[in-house]
C-alpha cells in the first residue's frame, strides 16, 4: 500500500514551490506528483519516500495536508496494458477516483498510482488478474 499527501494550496505564484522547497530542505524525495488546479485553490498530490516525516514538515510550515492510501500497480510497458487494468477495476463496478503515474523506477516499468473507495477489494482484484499491486 502507498501513502499519498494531499497538499492544500493557494493558487498562486510560487505556492507550489513553496511545498517542495520544504520537502527538499527536510531531505524528502518526490516521488511522483500530480497537480490539481481551480481558480482559488490547488491540491498537490505526492509520493514521497518518507510520509511521516514529509507530513510532519509540512504541518510544521502550517500547510493543510491529508495522507491517502493509494494503489501501485505496475503495468508493462506495451500497448493496451492501462486499459486493461482500467477494464478490471470498471467490471467489478469499481470507480476510480483519480490516477496519474509515476515513471522513474528502477526496473523500467510505471507504476500508476490509483485511487478508488474501495482500496482492499481493487487490490485482490487486481492480484487476481496478474497486476504486479505496490
Amino acid at each position: 500500500m502507498l501513502k499519498q499527501l494531499s497538499v492544500f494550496i493557494e493558487n498562486e505564484e510560487g505556492s507550489i514551490s513553496e511545498v517542495t522547497d520544504t520537502l527538499s530542505k527536510n531531505n524528502i524525495n518526490i516521488r511522483a506528483v500530480s497537480l490539481f488546479d481551480s481558480p482559488e485553490f490547488c491540491i498537490l498530490r505526492l509520493i514521497v519516500d518518507n510520509t511521516q516525516e514529509g507530513v510532519r514538515v509540512l504541518r510544521e510550515e502550517n500547510f493543510l495536508v491529508k495522507e491517502t492510501d493509494v494503489i501501485g500497480v505496475s503495468l508493462d510497458d506495451k500497448i493496451g496494458e492501462l486499459n486493461r487494468m482500467l477494464q478490471e477495476i470498471a467490471n467489478n463496478n469499481i470507480i476510480v477516483n483519480y490516477l496519474y503515474s509515476l515513471v522513474v523506477r528502477e526496473d523500467g516499468r510505471p507504476l500508476m498510482v490509483i485511487n478508488v473507495d474501495e482500496i482492499e477489494k481493487t487490490k485482490e482484484i487486481l492480484k487476481q488478474a496478474k497486476f504486479d499491486v505496490v
